[in-house]
């Protein structure tokens, strides 16, 4: 590569060498610039001690550096192929770094069948981002966090998916205890008795979901809060969703669709 387009400062030194990042006349200066220049004269006349340790790092480094006219080329090991930079691989890159302290939710949001949709809905719901009053008036996009449908409380991702009338109530039908549960920690929901224990995790956010996706309706598309209606988007839910179980796991979605609609 000739290094005429690269960086060298910014990607190199801010990580490897902070102190001498600080006294860089150029932060952003090429990697052939700087090498085709003494490396001194890129830096402040007065270095600290701890940045005059760098610099003689830094030297011995460059030195070895040979540069060829040819065009850069710059290469990832997350990156597919073609050179595509997607999110899932760097997002399981990290959290493999975390062996000694794991994400706790990653098996909950991420090893279940539901659509990419709905886990990216399971990772915003985990961390309590997802889009409700509270978080929208933290952004200043509405005035008040009162919830739109009950009107009694603010309306966070625990009073939208838990607390909420209609929402105990759902729960309430499918005989799972939500007192003290946490959206932060779901997957802790003990399972009913007639809800199998197989893809229990997929259950839980096909329910979380459709809550959501049920204050939606209400709030945007004028309709009556309704628990009738709840469970039976949730049956329909459940039948798309079989869909994307191992044939041999179909049971488990008609067991899913059967605890709907004995609670209709």
């Amino acid at each position: 590569m000739h290094g005429r387009r690269i960086e060298y400062c910014s990607r190199k030194g801010v990580f490897t060498f902070p102190a001498l990042f600080t006294h860089a006349k150029e932060p952003d200066a090429s990697v052939a610039k700087v090498c085709s220049q003494p490396l001194m004269g890129h830096f402040a006349y007065r270095l600290s001690h701890i940045a005059t340790a760098e610099l003689a790092m830094l030297e011995e480094i460059v030195e070895e550096v040979v540069l060829q006219d040819m065009p850069d080329c710059r290469k990832c090991p997350l990156a597919e192929k073609d050179g595509t930079l997607r999110a899932g691989p760097i997002y399981r890159a990290r959290m493999s770094l975390q062996e000694n302290t794991p994400c706790p939710f990653y098996k909950f949001v991420w090893s279940n069948c539901a659509p990419p949709r709905g886990r990216f809905f399971a990772w915003l719901l985990v961390q309590e981002k997802i889009q409700c009053k509270t978080n929208l008036r933290f952004k200043n996009v509405v005035d008040d966090a009162e919830c739109e449908v009950c009107r009694v409380a603010v309306e966070s991702p625990y009073h939208l998916i838990l607390h909420r009338t209609i929402a105990t109530q759902f729960w309430a039908k499918l005989g799972i205890s939500v007192h003290q549960a946490s959206v932060s920690q779901l997957w802790k929901l003990d399972r009913p008795p007639g809800v199998p224990a197989q893809h229990y995790s997929t259950f839980l956010l096909l329910c979380a979901w459709q809550l959501w996706k049920h204050r939606h309706d209400v709030v945007f598309r004028s309709q009556e809060s309704s628990l009738l209606r709840l469970l039976l988007s949730c049956k329909e839910e459940a039948h798309l969703w079989s869909y994307r179980l191992l044939r041999q796991d179909k049971e488990v979605a008609d067991a899913w669709c059967h605890v709907f609609c004995s609670n209709m």
